[in-house]
């Protein structure tokens, strides 16, 4: 699975998807659009990889998978190889999967609810995901419930430290 950032060639809003083949995702797209679009990046990643980054750049959204091109997003972007250079053979580089990306959020010191709010699942599954990936959660004093939706999306937006790339 790839989460691909598609936009048009003279600038404009960026699509942040998902896709087994971002370059056949984005001739699908280009098909409906009187605009020519360009893949200005790729990484490899899971659903929740997606997720993340809607919800990094949710202040951004014009609505659905359409963000407006912040300059967090531009910087990130420089990280990642285009849809050109990906056609050329260019590697393309992976976002931790699930359990990782969790694991650093909770490293960091998220608590489950937290990292729950953020991709809309209960603490508890969040407990039992860590749980699978050998990640001890038994310290109780994490939970805050206290913490909104909002507080978790400020929290993890102002921490990029968590977009870690791994060799493949």
């Amino acid at each position: 699975m790839h989460v691909y950032f598609i936009q048009q060639i003279n600038g404009g809003p960026i699509k942040i998807g998902k896709a087994n083949d971002p370059l056949a995702r984005l001739k699908i797209l280009q098909a409906g659009n009187p605009n020519q679009l360009v893949l200005i990046g790729v990484c490899k990643a899971s659903h929740m990889g997606e997720k993340l980054f809607h919800k990094l750049f949710d202040k951004y959204s014009l609505g659905r998978e359409w963000f407006e091109p912040c300059e967090e997003l531009l910087i990130f972007l420089d990280n990642l190889p285009t849809g050109a250079e990906v056609a050329a053979g260019s590697e393309i580089p992976s976002l931790a999967n699930d359990a990782d990306c969790l694991e650093q959020l909770y490293e960091q010191g998220f608590s489950l609810r937290e990292i729950g709010n953020l991709f809309g699942y209960a603490g508890e599954y969040i407990r039992q995901k860590l749980w699978q990936a050998d990640i001890d959660t038994s310290n109780k004093n994490r939970i805050k419930p206290e913490t909104t939706i909002e507080e978790a999306y400020e929290k993890i937006s102002s921490n990029f430290k968590l977009l870690t790339f791994k060799a493949v």
